[in-house]
């Protein structure tokens, strides 16, 4: 919503939500494991299908359209999109490598921080289909190895 700013409060009193930053927007869908487009995918840096980024729900294969071809051999694709929560205290950022037990890099951060309705670090990334919730992985902040879990997403409980 865009408005004048002497008029903000009116607005945000109006639709009863708290104000809050992109730095709120981001952690709270990081929480959730929700996709942030230029983040978490890119058409140019890192293109992915709706199936890698576990959105698959999002297409429909019965009906015709441009790329239908395309997504109909990647149904079941290499990489998956996954959370991972640290064990150890670090900041999991963008960009920040995945390793296995054996210490190979198996994929990449796209989003982390450290949730503050956990406190804990989580992150978001790509890895290898057949690396699944519960399998140790750890990340690597900075040059230093920490120790972490993948994880299904959501990281919160869902309200039932």
């Amino acid at each position: 919503m865009f408005c004048d700013p002497a008029d903000a409060a009116a607005v945000w009193n109006a639709v009863d939500c708290p104000p809050c930053g992109l730095g709120a927007r981001d952690t709270l869908r990081i929480e959730m494991g929700f996709l942030l487009a230029g983040q978490d995918f890119d058409a140019e840096s890192n293109p992915r299908t709706p199936f890698e980024a576990g959105i698959g729900f999002v297409v429909d294969l019965d009906t015709d359209f441009v790329g239908r071809d395309a997504l109909a051999d990647e149904t079941a694709p290499a990489d998956h999109f996954i959370g991972i929560r640290l064990s150890d205290r670090a900041v999991p950022r963008h960009g920040y490598e995945v390793r296995d037990a054996d210490g190979y890099t198996i994929g990449e951060v796209t989003s982390g921080t450290i949730s503050p309705t956990l406190g804990e670090p989580v992150a978001l990334g790509y890895l290898p289909a057949d690396i699944t919730p519960g399998t140790a992985v750890s990340v690597v902040v900075r040059g230093a190895t920490k120790s972490g879990t993948v994880e299904a997403t959501p990281f919160l409980p869902r309200d039932e």
